[in-house]
């Protein structure tokens, strides 16, 4: 695995959903979340930007949610993790979106987004660990948003201090920093599945959790993105300031 290189950043980065300091097309895409990705670093925040132009992609993460975690190497060890948006299990189950001839609705989408995902959950780091307000700048900061091209920009602002602790040195900011993102599955729906039409159809396969569903016919679908968790992983290290 390549280690790649963050982007120092002359000023602090606008955490609010618009890529408009990071360089497009971003540095880096993963094939398994379909995400593309940047990173970079002043000489008091990690700065994360994750881009998705895929419409279904963007409903499963607002559904299922995503989990970033940070692994770094210094005098203190943390494994942290964000976990963002937040999702409600009984909510989490696709109907319409399965139906590839549907295409979703990204802005209706948005605006339930923007209303209903404020909190953040997060774990492993030196000292804001819980649940906390995405706005909360004084700490560790989040935004999803979309632009008037309805692609999704994930921003993530981290405190090197929650990183590291707060007597970080020079070497422990020169380790390398691993970063593995997970995008859950949307769950299957409990009763039934959905055919080509959009009608609910029993499925043995759907109901057993199997990677295929029996259509009319006796001929099988295809594996559905939707219901696989997906995830990566990417080292990176800081960059040094000019």
């Amino acid at each position: 695995m390549d280690v790649a290189q963050a982007k120092w950043k002359s000023t602090p980065v606008k955490i609010d959903g618009f890529a408009d300091e990071w360089s497009k097309p971003m540095s880096f895409f993963d094939s398994e979340t379909k995400l593309f990705f940047a990173f970079g670093n002043d000489s008091k925040n990690l700065y994360i930007c994750f881009q998705s132009s895929d419409e279904r992609n963007e409903v499963k993460i607002n559904r299922a949610g995503m989990k970033v975690f940070i692994h770094t190497k210094g005098k203190e060890k943390h494994n942290a993790s964000v976990d963002f948006p937040l999702t409600d299990s009984k909510q989490n189950y696709a109907a319409e979106e399965v139906n590839e001839e549907v295409k979703p609705d990204i802005p209706s989408l948005k605006n339930t987004f923007l209303l209903q995902n404020t909190n953040m959950l997060t774990k492993g780091f030196a000292t804001q660990n819980g649940t906390f307000p995405i706005s909360d700048s004084s700490g560790i900061h989040a935004a999803i948003n979309w632009d008037e091209k309805n692609i999704m920009n994930y921003e993530l602002a981290i405190p090197l201090k929650e990183l590291f602790g707060a007597n970080y040195t020079d070497k422990d900011l020169a380790k390398t920093i691993t970063m593995v993102v997970e995008v859950n599955a949307i769950s299957r729906l409990d009763e039934a599945e959905i055919d080509v039409g959009g009608t609910a159809a029993g499925s043995a396969a759907g109901q057993s959790g199997g990677m295929t569903r029996s259509m009319p016919g006796g001929t099988k679908r295809e594996k559905r993105p939707l219901f696989d968790k997906n995830k990566f992983k990417q080292k990176f290290v800081l960059a040094k300031g000019a």
